[in-house]
């Protein structure tokens, strides 16, 4: 029999400790797992990875080992998902943003495209696509639950099977790629062909999704779940100084780290995203990538089917770079 263990707001002494597993003991249970939560009670004086938290937790196993019981840990502060205080921006969860302009061709543009939503100061550019502006309206419905870039996961998500007005499509031979021509500062000097153009500027930003429940030192941006390289990152700061700690008693009573529950939302991009989606896909992206900001790309179908493909690039590589690395 195993339990959960809240260690609540960082009020956690050495005899509490000792009077805790004892009582487990004596009633059977052979496993406590740890939750270091914030749940609305004061703060106490032990900050979630502080050198005097460690040592809690090292005497916290040590007293287990005496007891001939075992001891895991969710691998953050809270119960979802993995992260904390130590995740920086570009290492944190990432999401597909753009900022759209209108020009008049027939002239040389000369204007400072606007950095599309940013936060936490972090920004990084995609691509910058110029095409004719649609004269139709039409554009994709639900697009923040068919692009992952909403709260939740879809369920059941059935394909969108209408047809599109040609008046509301975009042609993949009409993109014209700007990105060479836009300086860092977001400049763009392009002599444009006449008519009416939209330049669509998408980059990712940090979606600024954290860990919880969780307080005080214990809080921070979720990592990336597309990435091993920030899966790694937040390995190193969030949960190896635990394992450095408790020395040899990690494995016969220190047993395991979880992952408790996902209650963390979705990314939809990471770096090099493009490079794993045409070698899961066996298609470039970069073409499509208009229909995440709710334009029509060929067609009505294509552009439904790249948004599976897309969504199941994301499942792909949450499955092999999240749980599978973290196993």
């Amino acid at each position: 029999p195993r339990t959960w263990w809240h260690w609540v707001s960082g009020n956690i002494t050495k005899a509490g400790i000792t009077a805790d597993l004892e009582a487990m003991q004596r009633v059977g249970i052979r496993e406590a797992q740890i939750f270091n939560v914030g749940i609305g009670f004061p703060e106490g004086p032990v900050q979630y990875m502080s050198n005097e938290w460690l040592e809690m937790f090292r005497f916290a196993v040590s007293e287990a080992n005496r007891l001939g019981m075992q001891v895991a840990f969710n691998n953050c502060a809270g119960w979802s998902s993995s992260g904390g205080a130590c995740v920086k921006p570009e290492n944190s969860m990432q999401t597909v943003t753009y900022s759209e302009t209108q020009v008049n061709g027939g002239k040389t543009v000369n204007l400072k495209l606007k950095q599309p939503e940013t936060k936490y100061n972090y920004y990084r550019d995609i691509v910058v696509w110029a095409f004719p502006t649609p004269q139709g309206k039409e554009r994709v419905n639900d697009l923040k639950t068919k692009s992952l870039s909403g709260d939740g996961f879809p369920v059941h998500l059935e394909p969108d099977l209408k047809a599109i007005g040609k008046a509301s499509l975009i042609t993949q031979k009409s993109l014209i790629n700007l990105s060479p021509r836009m300086k860092a500062d977001g400049t763009l000097v392009w002599k444009a062909p006449a008519g009416n153009w939209t330049i669509l500027r998408m980059g990712y930003t940090t979606n600024g999704t954290q860990n919880h429940p969780a307080t005080g030192s214990g809080l921070g941006l979720e990592c990336d779940k597309l990435s091993r390289k920030a899966l790694d990152a937040y390995w190193k700061d969030g949960v190896q100084p635990i394992l450095d700690k408790v020395g040899t008693l990690v494995g016969p009573t220190l047993y395991n780290s979880l992952i408790d529950s996902y209650e963390v939302g979705c990314g939809n991009w990471t770096e090099g995203f493009e490079r794993e989606f045409e070698k899961r896909c066996g298609y470039s992206c970069m073409k499509y990538l208009p229909v995440l900001a709710g334009y029509y790309v060929e067609s009505g179908n294509q552009s439904e089917r790249f948004l599976w493909d897309f969504r199941k690039t994301i499942g792909e590589m949450m499955a092999d770079n999240y749980f599978g690395h973290f196993g």
